[in-house]
């Protein structure tokens, strides 16, 4: 180091190093900057080359210092305290070639503060701290070794060996101007990369609160190697840092920000503007993006402008709904979990879709007037299974059932596509002939979309469902009985040994066929089932509590071969909610269970 040669060329000639400057004609400061009329000025005295002692030289340009090519600012390398390699000042000692008293002299690495080993001699580095003289004298290296002179020679007699960290080796390499270490910290300036190393190593060692100032040397060591290890990982290993660190945090809100995230790391990036850190920022920031629920509220070293979540803020003013309203039909529909109803924010796939479903969703009364019918028919329509609710109650949310606007728009232009019978005396509105004939509305209509009538007409004086005409005498005879006796739903209740509601669930989801019929017994129609399709469906399904009773199974056996077997309903239970399970693979879970025992 320039101001180390000159302070010994200075002892050589029993003087100060800023005395000897005032003779040479510059200042001791002006070497300490590495001025080159004080390079200029040693080189004449000296008489040794300009351009060795240049290369000696740490140039000072404002509070920036150039080493080697590598900008540093004085925090980074500080040259007024003493920080030296016992086993380097030991070998000095040894060297016959310079005067005594002048053959140690400071290596310009020292001064580097995230350098604390001695590669060449694997000892740690000592640091005695601030120099005790004022400037520029705190920088005469020859008076500092007098003035703690107890102090050094304390230190060389007792050194402590360690191995360089690869976070230390990759700084003498950047010092020698080798860049091999990964597309992140190559593209940092040294100190930047140093800084980050130690930032992360530090977060991922003590937590993300933890600062680098309220660690000593020894951790603050440890800390670096474990922040390269990271970075030296390129993208991967920085991701795998905020994977950590993402898992520090017990629940994760939409509007998080970067500091509440990585803690002092992110706050001591934040703000600086230096572009260098451009690259290392956007990598972060995409990634929390990419895998954390944050919405465009979220700082993470800028705000998203396209994120997977949306904050309340967003939902009212993308959506224009109510966000705790949206949030709960959500739940409802299954789109969220229930642990989700509080959430302050929502995947961006489920508020598009849970918005278009409030959009286009009315309740029955207005579902009803859309139809120009009352709510009471279509609560008829609803249990015929004509429409079903797009919205309604689930997973622990109670909400009103909603259908859907389109669906019933597209439902009477399909009527009106069908119903262009022309007109006669003997046909009449379809609410009428329901009540002529004693057939539901509900069925009624499940005539029409089957095809069964044949007569159906349009009369344009009215809207809706009331603007439907038909023959009374076509529908009951569509109704008449034909072929061998079929069963109601309650002998089918009574042969599945189950409720009523469930057969009617059956039949409304589709899966016990039935057909509306007048009975042979009663003379109005009823919904009814035949020998084939009881017979199809016995032989295909069977409920829990029947296969308990069929099988001579006790009740824990069966819960176990269906535990064991992993067997699902064969049905879903918010339409069905009694359990029924496909025969032959229930079965064969009680098969394997009885061959277990």
């Amino acid at each position: 180091m320039l101001t180390s040669y000159c302070a010994r060329l200075a002892a050589a000639n029993l003087t100060t190093a800023t005395d000897l400057s005032l003779d040479m004609g510059v200042t001791f400061q002006n070497v300490i900057d590495g001025a080159e009329r004080a390079i200029d000025a040693l080189a004449e005295y000296s008489r040794v080359p300009v351009a060795r002692l240049r290369s000696a030289a740490v140039v000072t340009s404002g509070r920036i210092l150039n080493l080697q090519g590598e900008p540093l600012t004085w925090q980074n390398y500080s040259r007024t305290r003493l920080r030296f390699c016992p086993g380097c000042f030991r070998d000095d000692d040894r060297s016959k070639d310079r005067m005594p008293g002048t053959r140690r002299y400071i290596r310009r690495s020292w001064a580097l503060r995230f350098l604390r080993t001695c590669a060449r001699h694997q000892l740690k580095m000592v640091d005695l701290g601030a120099s005790p003289l004022h400037p520029p004298r705190n920088q005469d290296f020859i008076e500092n070794l007098e003035e703690l002179y107890d102090q050094v020679e304390e230190a060389i007699v007792s050194p402590t060996a360690r191995q360089p960290s690869d976070f230390e080796k990759f700084l003498l390499r950047r010092l020698d101007g080798i860049r091999c270490d990964g597309e992140l910290l190559d593209e940092l300036p040294l100190e930047l990369a140093a800084l980050v190393c130690t930032l992360i190593g530090v977060a991922a060692l003590h937590g993300p609160k933890a600062r680098e100032e309220a660690h000593d040397d020894d951790q603050l060591w440890e800390a670096s190697q474990t922040g390269f290890e990271y970075l030296a990982g390129g993208v991967a290993g920085m991701h795998s840092f905020q994977d950590l660190m993402h898992r520090s945090i017990s629940a994760v809100r939409c509007d998080i920000g970067g500091q509440k995230i990585y803690g002092n790391f992110y706050v001591r990036l934040k703000d600086r503007k230096d572009p260098a850190l451009d690259r290392l920022k956007c990598e972060i920031h995409t990634y929390a993006v990419e895998v954390l629920p944050l919405s465009g509220d979220s700082e993470v070293f800028g705000r998203p402008e396209v994120t997977r979540y949306v904050s309340e803020k967003q939902l009212r003013k993308e959506f224009g709904h109510r966000p705790g309203h949206m949030r709960k039909m959500a739940v409802a529909m299954g789109f969220l979990s229930s642990s989700e109803i509080d959430a302050g924010a929502m995947p961006r796939d489920v508020a598009v879709r849970i918005s278009e479903l409030i959009s286009d969703a009315v309740l029955p009364r207005e579902a009803a007037e859309m139809l120009s019918v009352r709510t009471v028919n279509f609560n008829d329509l609803r249990r015929a299974g004509i429409f079903s609710p797009v919205l309604s109650s689930g997973n622990g949310v109670d909400a009103h059932e909603r259908f859907s606007r389109t669906a019933i728009t597209e439902f009477l232009s399909g009527l009106r596509s069908i119903a262009v019978y022309p007109s006669d005396g003997l046909m009449r509105p379809i609410l009428r002939a329901c009540k002529m004939t004693a057939i539901r509305l509900g069925d009624m209509v499940a005539l029409i979309l089957q095809g069964r009538l044949s007569k159906v007409g349009w009369d344009a004086d009215k809207e809706g469902l009331s603007a439907i005409l038909i023959d009374p005498r076509e529908a009951s005879a569509a109704l008449a009985p034909a072929g061998p006796k079929k069963l109601t739903i309650t002998k089918m209740k009574e042969r599945l040994k189950t409720s009523n509601e469930t057969a009617y669930a059956l039949v409304r989801g589709g899966y016990l066929n039935s057909s509306m019929e007048r009975s042979h017994a009663h003379n109005h129609p009823l919904r009814l089932i035949s020998q084939e399709d009881a017979d199809a469906f016995e032989k295909k399904y069977v409920s829990f509590l029947t296969a308990e009773k069929d099988l001579g199974i006790s009740r824990s056996t069966l819960r176990k071969a269906i535990k064991n077997a992993d067997l699902q309903t064969a049905f879903p239970l918010d339409e069905v909610r009694v359990s029924f399970y496909v025969r032959a693979e229930l079965e064969a879970a009680i098969r394997v269970i009885a061959g277990a025992d």
